[in-house]
Formats: C-alpha cells, structure tokens, sequence
C-alpha cells in the first residue's frame, strides 16, 4: 500500500477513536475503514493502535474484551493544521462572553479546544527575537461594560441550567420547580424550553408550561432543579423568538399596545438618540434654545418609562397622553418625599 494511502488511513482511523470514556473495538474500526474503502486487517489496526499509544493520548481498557480504545480524556485535539493565533483568540473570546448562551454540553466537548487555544496564546514558543502576536494581549485590552447601572448577577444551579439547556438544545420538555420572589416554597411542573435570553445579569427561559400554550418568561435563578423529559417540546404556533423580544417582552409588562411617543430633550440629553435611535422611524427634530423633539413608534413596556424617568428634568413626554400622566404622577410623588424645597 503506497505511504500516503497508509497516512490517510491511519487519520481516518485516529478520528474515528472517541474520547474516553467513549470506546471503540479493533473490530469496528475494522469495519469502519473498510466500509471507507480501505483494505486492511485487523492485525494491522491492533498494530497502528499500539504505535500510536505511544505517539498520541491514546489509552485501551483491558477490562473489555475485545479491548475498547480511546483518547485520553486529557488529550489535547489534533492541532493540525496548527490552531492561529487569530483563532485561538476568537475561541477564548468566545467562552468569555458566550458561557452562559452555550449548552453544558457543548462547553464540555469543546474545553479541550479552549486549553489548546490558551497554549497557543500563552505558552507559545517564541524567540527572543519574535515580535510577539498582538492576539496575545488583546483579551486584556477589550472590555464589555453594561449600558445601566451594574449589577451583580444572582446565582443559577449549574445542574439546572444544564438540564434546561439540554432540553432546549434537543427539544425536549423538562420538569422544573421554580420559586417565585418572595414565595416560601416552590411550584413544579412540566415546561416547554422555546428560548434562552440573557438580559444584562439576568438569565430567562423563554416557554409555555404544561399544556397551555401562553408563552411565560422565567427566571433562572429561580430555577431550583430541572431535568430533561423524554416528551418533545410542543412549540406554540406561529411562535418566533426574535418578533416575541421585538414586541417588548424583555421590558417587563410587556403589552400588544404600540404607542407613539413625543418627548422634547435637552441637546445634552438627546444627542445620542441621533446616533442610536429608538427604533427605524425615529425623527429628531430641532426646536432650537438646545432642545430636540423625538418622535418615534415603539411598544410600551415598563422600560421605556423607567428609561424616559431617568433623564429627569432634561425630558418632557409631549405624547401619548396616558405616559405624560404617567410621568407626572411619579414627578409628583418624588416632589412629595424629597420636599419642594430642595
């Protein structure tokens, strides 16, 4: 057999050996190869795999008969062709920000790509005369801050968050008990996993419960244990997560109602608003004496009005009447418990 036929049939056989504690026989990678199209006996696979026990992470469990082979649970992935420096980096970007959107399960197949990038970004060997690669230092150089107030992200169960990203990731149901705030105790019942949305610090799944098919956000951090049901989920129709968000169910009280807001800023208010509108149809127009009328059709949600309530004296809602009251009444309260005066 000419020598690159041999390389190509040992690679193939090298991926074809599962992690640990995954196994495969002689026998199977036998039939394996040969239903590849290659020719060999099976004194020659027991021969490969005991050279490359030698060569790679490669371990044999005497204990079964025919002996099961496999990667060492520790070995790294074959580098080859050799991770960049540039890939390395995107793949420890990724599991610093994308940890909590990941299934478990996903997470645990690739740490061993997140330890072979880690190496190639740090314990690289570079020569003293070796400009080092700027992918080295750019972690340290980038940092993703919150838009409000920073808060301190509750604690979730691991075990729960992985059952529950494991039903969503197969579509399958999962029983979980869910304690609501303040509540002493817990309500268990069946789920249907339809979305994970992170929301600054704050976890929520996205589903229907039980039979009904109204679609319910819950925290995670309430999420007292969860475990993935056989039953397939039961996707209510018409369901789309994207236009399910973009009707402003991430606001808090989230309504069907559509308003259309007017608000005069200060310029030093609403600058911003020019370069990050509130939505597509948004208009800006100068009032002149360094005001701005906004104009702009949006859902209501209770954001929105914590939101407008937080530039304090430098807004006015023109419209709709109902927000303006809105306004005004707590205006008037917080006039009512810091004094008149102040």
């Amino acid at each position: 057999m000419p020598a690159t036929d041999s390389l190509l049939r040992q690679w193939q056989m090298l991926q074809l050996v599962p992690r640990a504690p995954a196994g495969v026989s002689y026998r199977d990678l036998h039939q394996a190869l040969k239903d590849k199209g290659y020719e060999i006996t099976t004194r020659s696979i027991m021969r490969d795999l005991e050279d490359f026990q030698t060569i790679f992470n490669l371990t044999a469990d005497k204990s079964a008969r025919p002996h099961l082979w496999s990667w060492s649970a520790q070995a790294l992935p074959l580098d080859a062709p050799r991770m960049s420096q540039s890939e390395a980096l995107t793949l420890l970007m990724s599991q610093d920000y994308l940890q909590a959107l990941l299934p478990a399960s996903t997470l645990a197949h690739m740490r061993h790509y997140f330890l072979l990038a880690r190496q190639r970004l740090h314990k690289a060997d570079f020569s003293s005369h070796q400009t080092l690669p700027p992918e080295l230092h750019w972690r340290s150089k980038v940092r993703v801050l919150p838009s409000s107030q920073p808060l301190i992200a509750p604690e979730v169960s691991a075990d729960a968050l992985a059952q529950v990203q494991e039903a969503l990731l197969q579509g399958r149901q999962c029983e979980i008990k869910y304690q609501k705030r303040d509540a002493a105790g817990f309500d268990e019942y069946p789920v249907h996993p339809l979305g994970l949305v992170q929301r600054g610090t704050l976890l929520y799944l996205v589903c229907s419960i039980k039979h009904y098919s109204d679609i319910k956000l819950l925290a995670l951090h309430r999420v007292q244990s969860a475990k993935k049901l056989p039953a397939l989920v039961q996707t209510p129709s018409g369901f789309d997560l994207d236009a399910y968000i973009a009707g402003g169910a991430l606001g808090w009280q989230s309504s069907s109602v559509r308003l259309h807001l007017e608000a005069v800023f200060t310029e030093k208010a609403g600058a911003h608003l020019r370069e990050t509108p509130l939505c597509s149809n948004q208009t800006v127009q100068e009032l002149g004496n360094g005001l701005l009328k906004v104009s702009a059709e949006l859902p209501w949600t209770q954001q929105l009005e914590w939101w407008l309530l937080g530039f304090g004296a430098d807004v006015e809602v023109l419209a709709p009447e109902s927000l303006r009251l809105s306004m005004a009444k707590t205006a008037g309260a917080m006039v009512a418990k810091y004094g008149a005066g102040v």
